[in-house]
């Protein structure tokens, strides 16, 4: 099989070139995270059965409910020395295990959902506010002094400002492009964390919409049983503030 697989890069590479290749490549790793993905499926499907989440599932959601951020080295602020050194930053970070998986159709259990921060303190959040709502320069915002601390290089800055600024002017002009949904996580009480997307969702809550596609990735365990019981015998008394929950609608509807 490995021979198979080392005759057929070399085929590609002379017939076709280095291109071709690479996108060759990215269509396997496609190909098997949906394999990956559908088996996942059935397996909760086994456990779920009717409450199991699809894979593809789009489900639309109040940028400003979605408060926190998953907890990764690059995401504090405020600033200090010690986030420079990524290793030893004393604050805590989410398992390796989440960041593995905090882009991927999964169920999880264990404590990863209290790995958060608010959205507020994350410095790129910072930063788009005080240039968009405050007016600044983005030289004098809180993510010009991130990237000082980090030593990242001048071009690096600019570049991802000016990408930052056309993505504004974009939602400004057209709205929230729904062919790119955000990714979410779900905590155990259905919270909304957010898994990637930092500059669509703060610009989104600058614009006051009310709602932006987004797909969830992780589902913590705790959450998706209760979902499996509202499916069975629907919203008990005492669960009436969950009726407008996004990640329900396919189950109460």
């Amino acid at each position: 099989m490995a021979t198979y697989y080392i005759i057929r890069v070399f085929e590609i590479l002379q017939k076709e070139g280095i291109y071709e290749l690479i996108n060759e490549i990215l269509r396997k790793i496609d190909k098997w995270f949906k394999i990956k993905r559908n088996i996942r499926y059935v397996y909760y499907y086994v456990l779920y059965r009717g409450s199991t989440p699809k894979p593809n599932k789009t489900i639309k959601v109040n940028p400003n409910n979605i408060k926190h951020a998953i907890s990764h080295p690059h995401t504090y602020k405020p600033l200090s020395e010690e986030l420079i050194k990524i290793k030893n930053n004393p604050y805590k970070h989410v398992p390796k295990y989440v960041l593995d998986n905090h882009r991927k159709y999964t169920i999880l259990g264990g404590s990863w959902d209290t790995y958060k921060i608010p959205m507020k303190n994350v410095y790129y959040v910072k930063g788009i506010v005080e240039r968009f709502d405050e007016g600044k320069d983005w030289r004098n915002t809180s993510k010009s002094e991130w990237y000082e601390m980090l030593q990242r290089e001048k071009e690096m800055f600019e570049n991802d400002n000016d990408e930052v600024e056309q993505l504004y002017a974009s939602i400004q002009k057209n709205g929230f492009d729904s062919d790119y949904p955000i990714k979410v996580c779900i905590g155990r009480d259905g919270d909304l964390i957010r898994a990637n997307g930092f500059h669509r969702v703060t610009i989104s809550k600058l614009f006051n919409l009310d709602e932006i596609p987004a797909k969830v990735t992780i589902r913590h365990k705790n959450w998706q049983k209760l979902r499996c019981k509202i499916y069975k015998n629907g919203l008990q008394e005492g669960q009436e503030d969950l009726l407008d929950h996004p990640d329900l609608q396919d189950i109460l509807d």
